[in-house]
């Protein structure tokens, strides 16, 4: 099992799932799309996308033929992209038919995953990757409140605040005005291990959310001191998320994992639950259809690539970002641009087989100082930038080289919202996409 950071923050993602239509069914043909699928988001989002055929995105496609995909272990690259989450862990059920088993093991992995960082695990407790119907669990939490805890207490935990949640919904002494910054597992607990609805998203002064664990209505509380929502005097009640936080996200259905490659799933969107910000600027940040009872928590699967050659570095982009548009991403060195992916929809990796156009040197020498640049397609100015040294998810930025071949993710929200205290700014991870497992 191995656990690296990411460098500095990225893109906020938003509604809906999407999926590498790879990774979620197996296919033969050389003419299958290759677009991203949407899987049905958890939270009750669904969504479809499309991206333009797998040589659309390639950065210049001048005649250098794609090895042979080598064969490896089957390898599962989990990565935190929840736009409002502190630090999360992830659990696993198995799924026969429409049973689905309680989750089994402890969550992964054990100190959590900060905001970029990536987990690459190799196998899953009672579960078999390549054969069996999974379900994934994102569970967003203080690290001392899951201390002990297995998976299946996890949970529990999480469904158990969902229901009680938000404070003072009971007409009690008004509500308890909003943070500005990222709390735990920041934005709230949502249908936490199949339970209902989640907490409302608060009313004016002392109205009192709505809560339990079917979305009734809190009774209406007195204001609290000072008149207003809570002690900030805020005329709209403002609550924080409850320490722990649980959602599903879409089952992959029983062989998606096999064909011994390296996947990628990365679990991207808001969680919700509390509410630390309101008005329209949530769903820029979030995704179309947020508020903090409806989260767009939703996952990007995706098939990575290990193929490569020896005189190149191979390139792959994923676009796991909330914004619908498609992008690019450049590498921007001393005397030299170079593309290395264009029309990257969401929830797509392009190009299917790694960019092989140029090695390690030409992005920049040193590489780990040249600039990773990302703009939506089409043009316009940069909406994020990193240098490949920011990016890398090893503290090692030597193993940048030819012969080795990594995947760019852009994660974050919509590509034109300026960071805020609640919610994740844009971030790149890079990773080398045959990641090394017990």
């Amino acid at each position: 099992m191995r656990v690296v950071a990411a460098g500095t923050l990225v893109l906020l993602l938003g509604g809906g799932c999407q999926s590498d239509h790879d990774a979620l069914e197996r296919q033969d043909s050389e003419e299958a799309d290759a677009g991203a699928t949407g899987a049905g988001a958890a939270g009750g989002n669904a969504g479809a996308n499309h991206s333009a055929p797998e040589d659309a995105g390639a950065a210049g496609a001048s005649g250098v033929e794609a090895p042979p995909e080598p064969d490896g272990p089957t390898v599962l690259t989990l990565q935190h992209a929840v736009v409002d989450a502190g630090r999360i862990w992830f659990c696993f059920s198995g799924v026969d038919g429409e049973q689905v088993a309680p989750a089994s093991g402890f969550p992964l992995p054990s100190t959590g995953l900060a905001y970029g960082q990536i987990l690459s695990i190799g196998s899953l407790t009672g579960m078999d990757l390549a054969v069996d119907s999974i379900q994934p669990w994102v569970v967003a939490a203080e690290p001392s409140e899951l201390e002990g805890l297995d998976c299946r207490q996890a949970l529990d935990l999480a469904a158990s605040y969902a229901i009680a949640w938000p404070p003072h919904a009971d007409g009690g002494a008004g509500g308890v005005g909003g943070g500005s910054s990222l709390v735990g597992g920041a934005g709230g607990d949502v249908a936490a291990a199949g339970a209902g609805g989640a907490a409302g998203a608060g009313g004016a002064a002392g109205a009192g959310g709505a809560a339990g664990a079917e979305g009734a209505a809190g009774a209406g509380g007195a204001a609290g001191a000072g008149g207003a929502a809570g002690a900030g005097g805020s005329s709209e009640e403002l609550y924080p998320p409850p320490p722990v936080r649980a959602l599903p996200l879409p089952v992959i259905p029983g062989g998606s994992l096999a064909g011994r490659r390296s996947f990628l799933l990365v679990a991207r969107g808001c969680m919700g639950g509390g509410t630390l910000h309101s008005g329209p600027a949530q769903e820029d940040i979030c995704g179309v259809g947020y508020s903090p009872t409806s989260p767009t928590l939703a996952p990007v699967l995706v098939v990575l690539s290990r193929g490569t050659t020896e005189d190149a570095m191979g390139v792959q982009v994923v676009n796991a970002t909330s914004d619908r548009r498609s992008l690019e991403v450049r590498s921007v060195g001393p005397s030299s641009t170079h593309s290395l992916a264009r029309d990257v929809a969401p929830g797509a990796v392009v190009p299917r087989s790694p960019n092989l156009e140029h090695s390690a040197t030409e992005y920049g020498d040193p590489i780990a100082e040249a600039v990773l640049e990302v703009f939506e397609s089409g043009g316009g100015a940069t909406r994020h930038s990193q240098t490949w040294r920011e990016a890398m998810a090893s503290s090692d930025p030597s193993v940048l080289s030819d012969g080795h071949t990594f995947a760019v993710v852009v994660a974050g929200p919509t590509l034109a919202t300026p960071s805020g205290g609640w919610y994740h700014a844009s971030n790149l991870t890079v990773f080398e996409t045959a990641p090394a497992v017990p």
